[in-house]
């Protein structure tokens, strides 16, 4: 049938021709820009992910940064607690040693006091005797000694035998001990003084007299007349005539006061 005899299929042909054509046409129109638009959006997600890649690797580097600053902080920070446990062993060393040597120097007290309480007890128990002794020692004392002014302050304060007393034993320690040195310190020297002293006939006068020490004495009379030797006893001094030694007593007092040289001399001593 020819193409001219059915309009109808012409028009049909023509419009599926212009169908197609405009089909094609449009397709084609379509195809690239499909395409533009996925390649847009794959350029927007590598750009996002690129962004979220550069915001992760600024927060790691943040953190490695923050991370390091928080590690020098521990590092100093366990170096400070180092340094002050070392300070704090050492003080606590010095400390132990300070206790250490505070303990021995309280136990040398402690000892030290309690030889000293013992001593005390043992002088408490012992004082007594020596007061007795000393008691008994004074009558044999020579003149000069028991009328110097030391005897004369110490002798007093001797409590009474068999008394009770309130001196306290420190005081009576010094007592015993101040009057011995006053013994001692007359013992060592040989004293020359002028004393009275009864002759044989009764008559009382006064004469030089020399004393050797605490055992024996001479006098001699301003006129070399009369002479006497004496010695100590449980009751006072003895004193006996010796005007046979005058002279020598004489000569023996006047080296001792240096108006003669040294010399020997016989004086009259009886041994007992």
């Amino acid at each position: 049938m020819s193409l001219y005899n059915n309009p109808s299929g012409r028009g049909s042909r023509l419009k599926t021709l212009l169908g197609g054509s405009l089909a094609v046409g449009f397709a084609a129109l379509i195809g690239p820009l499909g395409t533009s638009v996925t390649q847009e959006a794959d350029l927007q997600g590598t750009r996002d992910a690129y962004a979220a890649w550069l915001e992760t690797e600024l927060l790691i580097s943040e953190e490695t940064r923050d991370w390091r600053l928080s590690e020098d902080e521990r590092m100093e920070s366990i170096r400070l607690i180092e340094r002050e446990l070392a300070t704090l062993v050492k003080q606590t060393e010095e400390t132990e040693a300070a206790i250490a040597e505070s303990d021995a120097r309280r136990a040398t007290m402690t000892a030290e006091l309690d030889a000293q309480e013992a001593g005390v007890a043992s002088l408490a128990e012992r004082i007594p005797a020596f007061e007795q002794r000393l008691r008994e020692l004074l009558p044999r004392l020579p003149f000069p000694l028991r009328k110097s002014q030391a005897l004369g302050l110490l002798e007093p304060r001797l409590p009474e035998a068999g008394a009770e007393t309130e001196i306290p034993l420190s005081q009576r320690y010094l007592t015993v001990v101040g009057i011995l040195n006053e013994v001692d310190k007359f013992q060592r020297d040989l004293h020359v003084v002028s004393q009275r002293h009864t002759l044989g006939n009764g008559q009382q006068v006064s004469a030089e007299t020399l004393y050797l020490g605490m055992s024996l004495a001479f006098y001699v009379t301003a006129d070399g007349e009369h002479a006497g030797r004496g010695f100590p006893g449980a009751d006072g001094w003895t004193w006996v005539v010796a005007d046979e030694s005058a002279d020598q007593i004489a000569d023996a007092i006047a080296v001792r006061k240096g108006d003669l040289p040294a010399s020997f001399l016989s004086l009259p001593v009886d041994i007992r």
